[in-house]
C-alpha cells in the first residue's frame, strides 16, 4: 500500500464535521399552500372542439316500455392531438330516467377507457409527447412550447 494514500485518508477523517452553513428559512407564504386558490387554468379559446356523444343502447324502460327522459348530461374534456392539430375532445354522456317509478336507477353509458385515469391528455397527445421525449430526444419544455 502506498504511504501517500494513508495520509490522504487520515486527513479526510480528521475533518468529520460538515462545514457550517446558514439556514435559509422558508417564507411563511410558501409553507402552506391554500388549496382553495389552486384553480385549473381555462382552456385556450383557439383550440377546436370535437364532441362525441355516447348514448345508451336502450332508452326504453323495462317496466313500462316508454322512452326514458333526459335529466342531465355529464361532460368531460381532455386534450388530444390529431397530427399537426391540437383539438379538445368533449365527451357528452346523457343520463336518462323513467317517470314510471322513483325506485328505478338512472341509465348512463360508461366512460370509454382512458390511457391515464382522470387525465387531461388523450392517446394522440400522449403518444406525441412520449415520441418527442424518447425518440427525438427533445426536452419537455420544448415539446410544451410546440
Amino acid at each position: 500500500m502506498d504511504e501517500n494514500q494513508l495520509e490522504l485518508s487520515s486527513t479526510i477523517f480528521v475533518q468529520a464535521e460538515p462545514p457550517v452553513t446558514e439556514d435559509m428559512g422558508v417564507p411563511p407564504d410558501l409553507k402552506k399552500v391554500d388549496r382553495k386558490k389552486l384553480v385549473r387554468r381555462a382552456w385556450p379559446e383557439n383550440i377546436q372542439v370535437v364532441e362525441e356523444r355516447l348514448e345508451p343502447a336502450d332508452k326504453t324502460c323495462h317496466r313500462c316500455g316508454k322512452d326514458r327522459c333526459l335529466i342531465r348530461e355529464e361532460t368531460s374534456e381532455r386534450l388530444d392531438l390529431i397530427p399537426a392539430q391540437l383539438i379538445r375532445r368533449r365527451t357528452l354522456r346523457p343520463i336518462y330516467v323513467c317517470n314510471c317509478g322513483k325506485d328505478q336507477s338512472p341509465v348512463q353509458t360508461p366512460m370509454p377507457p382512458q390511457v391515464i385515469e382522470k387525465g387531461l391528455c388523450g392517446p394522440g397527445l400522449l403518444t406525441r409527447v412520449v415520441l418527442a421525449k424518447y425518440l427525438e430526444h427533445r426536452p419537455l419544455y420544448r415539446v410544451q412550447q410546440e
